[in-house]
């Protein structure tokens, strides 16, 4: 379902202003994290090649911080709507992060 599609459904059905903004936001940050999840795979495909590259282990670093700060807000917002987290990551962001600590 695209993007618009579901900010029609957030956005529907009796739902407060309040509501209907926390919905789009959760849309925006879970499309983040899946396109985090996309940059993770490129980080660390990068990280495989150049295992020694310090900018590569960089890299992968950022993405992976970033990505739990997206995650903890997701998780943050989803406690303030009521609601247990429900999505789970696609990525394995710690298997990652013990396979950069092994290499240097």
């Amino acid at each position: 379902m695209h993007g618009r599609a579901l900010l029609r459904i957030a956005a529907g059905g009796g739902m407060t202003d309040a509501g209907a903004t926390l919905k789009r936001s959760l849309i925006f940050l879970e499309r983040e994290l899946d396109r985090l999840g996309d940059a993770a795979d490129d980080a660390e495909q990068e990280l495989r090649l150049k295992p020694t590259d310090v900018q590569a282990r960089r890299q992968a670093e950022a993405v992976y911080a970033l990505a739990r700060e997206v995650w903890a807000k997701i998780q943050a917002l989803r406690g303030t709507e009521g609601e247990t987290a429900d999505i789970q990551l696609h990525r394995d962001f710690s298997r990652h992060s013990a396979y950069r600590s092994g290499l240097g």
